[in-house]
């Protein structure tokens, strides 16, 4: 028998990050491609300055710039 891994998506390890740390979680930082990739899986909020902002279980999600 043999066993193929495959590399964690980017939801696999923010849902990762958020059981196993031990810290608070300030907000994560994706570049472009991860946001446009997973977009629909973040909370999506548009604020009284007309700018959005994504957020994940509760956390900011930033664009790495």
């Amino acid at each position: 028998m043999k066993i193929h891994y495959r590399k964690p998506t980017v939801l696999e390890q923010m849902a990762d990050a958020i059981r196993d740390s031990k810290k608070p979680i300030d907000f994560f930082e994706l570049t472009g491609e991860e946001l446009n990739a997973n977009y629909s899986n973040f909370d999506r909020t548009t604020n009284k300055d007309s700018t959005i902002t994504y957020s994940y279980k509760g956390i900011l999600v930033k664009v790495k710039q």
